[in-house]
């Protein structure tokens, strides 16, 4: 055969393909085509749901100390349950995939949240058997120091926190046949003609004293009633009011006072209640 012959054929084959290595197919290809279309797929739907619920974690975790870990753990669990179908659908195209890196941004996310959610449990946990502790005084503590008439009116002492101020919780009946009490918890200050944007509600009608007749100023009530013809209690009717004090009683104290004004609920004198100074835990 000629040397023309040779080169010839040598063509022929290459022209052919009869010398090419056969093309390897990647069978995470459509998978991770997929990633790159949000349509049709089950995991962009999953990312979507999980970035919600990181971010609601992260809210969650802000009030931990006040409302404690189960919340935050049920939407963690929910972050698993979210991802977990998606992470098995993907079975082995799963590693080194785009899905992959988003999760792994999300998990670094998720760590730091729990994280700062473990340092937060003890305040919680604090608070929770403080919380327990007053419950427990309040309730070993005798009828007679809890509640209260004053005329027409019943209170009922709900709850008594003095850490670094003292805040009382009370709950307010009308227990006439018809009359309806008009508490007044609030005055109005500051405003006059001259400077009419100038002023506020302040709270009024309550005041605490310890038995070395140290003074504790009302800061707030909850709620502030101004006027005679708001908030109307009818009879049978009670409600809610949340009183903060500037300070607490000195802890040798025996007794603390708490003075009523004659307006706050329509009484004709001031009235006093005496409670004994071990019910006022931190």
């Amino acid at each position: 055969m000629s040397v023309r012959s040779v080169l010839v054929l040598m063509i022929a084959v290459i022209s052919c393909g009869c010398a090419t290595k056969p093309s390897i197919v990647d069978p995470c290809a459509d998978f991770n085509r997929g990633m790159r279309i949000t349509a049709n797929r089950e995991w962009p739907a999953a990312v979507g749901e999980a970035e919600r619920l990181v971010t609601k974690m992260r809210t969650e975790s802000i009030s931990i100390s006040r409302e404690g870990p189960a919340v935050y753990q049920s939407l963690r669990d929910d972050y698993d349950a979210v991802l977990s179908p998606a992470i098995a659908n993907a079975g082995a195209c799963y590693d080194g995939s785009l899905f992959n890196s988003i999760v792994a941004r999300m998990d670094e996310r998720v760590s730091k949240v729990d994280r700062s959610v473990s340092s937060d449990i003890p305040a919680w946990e604090d608070r929770v058997a403080k919380r327990e502790a007053r419950s427990v005084a309040l309730e070993a503590a005798p009828d007679a120091l809890k509640r209260y008439s004053i005329g027409e009116v019943e209170i009922e002492i709900l709850e008594i926190q003095a850490s670094g101020n003292t805040r009382i919780v009370l709950r307010v009946t009308n227990q006439s046949e018809g009359k309806i009490v008009r508490p007044v918890t609030g005055a109005f200050y500051g405003f006059d003609a001259d400077s009419p944007e100038i002023g506020g509600v302040m709270a009024t009608g309550f005041t605490l004293y310890d038995d070395f007749d140290n003074r504790f100023g009302l800061k707030d009530a909850k709620p502030k009633i101004v006027r005679k013809d708001e908030g109307g209690l009818y009879p049978g009717v009670s409600m809610q009011f949340e009183l903060r004090f500037g300070g607490r009683p000195v802890e040798s104290s025996s007794s603390v006072r708490l003075v009523i004004d004659r307006a706050t609920f329509g009484y004709p004198e001031p009235f006093t209640i005496t409670l004994p100074r071990e019910l006022f835990l931190p």
